[in-house]
């Protein structure tokens, strides 16, 4: 059986389904940056003196985000998914996919590390260090997230000048 061409109608509803996923990954962006921005406020807060609360909050912030990263990773990588619609014949593509998905194994347990730091029981956290490794952990988010930015606007809103 040979494929059906592509009709002008197939065609819209395509638009209209890539246009679908591309609003549903910036709204789990959206999201991603507002628990960004919180554990920011929540590390940027004073902590001599007040290690515990200052640990709390920035777990607590921390834990949002895990969560977050979780929603993002089964929508994007799951059937009928962002990862799903993307041109996986076009040249590099499947490769930068592949390597997307690594990150989100990466990046999900370096938030898992993170909570474990800070949430070390009785021990007074060490508050500059887990600065400075979620400093680390949220320039890796935001680099990620631009690269899917990236490749969602290329696979879907791009002409790469295919044939008429």
């Amino acid at each position: 059986m040979s494929p059906k061409p592509k009709t002008e109608n197939s065609t819209q509803v395509n638009l209209l389904h890539q246009a679908g996923l591309s609003k549903k990954t910036q709204l789990e962006h959206d999201d991603l940056v507002e628990c960004l921005q919180r554990l920011e406020a929540a590390l940027a807060s004073p902590a001599p003196g007040r290690e515990f609360e200052w640990a709390g909050r920035a777990g607590a912030e921390l834990l949002k985000i895990e969560a977050s990263l979780q929603r993002h990773i089964l929508s994007s990588e799951g059937e009928g998914g962002l990862f799903a619609e993307l041109d996986l014949s076009r040249g590099a593509v499947p490769a930068r996919v592949e390597k997307l998905r690594r990150e989100h194994e990466q990046l999900l347990e370096h938030a898992k590390r993170l909570v474990q730091r800070i949430q070390n029981g009785e021990q007074l956290p060490d508050f500059a260090a887990i600065r400075r490794e979620a400093a680390d952990f949220l320039a890796a988010v935001r680099h990620h997230y631009s690269k899917e930015v990236d490749l969602i606007y290329e696979c879907f809103w791009l002409d790469i000048g295919v044939g008429d």
